[in-house]
């Protein structure tokens, strides 16, 4: 069985930043915005270094990043990430995470993450 190395840009590490934030604003509990955060990242590692392409390709958005794009959801929030090779083998790119709640990425958005990868 391959095993995918599962890498966060830094886009997608301020958006699950952000996502934290968000969940303590909500309940006001620091604990829980610091859960939700490692959650993020716990639960992304997990579902993605086995069998990444599972999950199906995002043609709105693997049109707007010029390749293949994929989306997991994790409670309220998208992750779009891209599978590739990488120098150290196989290696998935969690490029950024979306709020279920927001209209989708727009070209500007898609083009200021582009320029961060």
């Amino acid at each position: 069985m391959t095993v995918y190395r599962v890498r966060f840009s830094p886009r997608a590490w301020e958006d699950a930043t952000e996502a934290g934030w968000q969940r303590y604003e909500l309940t006001q509990d620091p604990a829980q915005g610091q859960a939700f955060t490692q959650k993020i990242y716990v639960e992304a590692r997990e579902r993605l270094e086995a069998f990444p392409g599972r999950q199906p390709v995002q043609e709105r958005e693997s049109n707007l990043f010029g390749c293949p794009v994929h989306r997991l959801r994790i409670e309220n929030w998208h992750l779009y990430y891209r599978i590739e090779d990488g120098e150290d083998g196989p290696l998935v790119t969690v490029l950024f995470l979306w709020n279920t709640s927001r209209l989708p990425i727009d070209n500007d958005e898609a083009e200021r993450i582009k320029g961060t990868l």
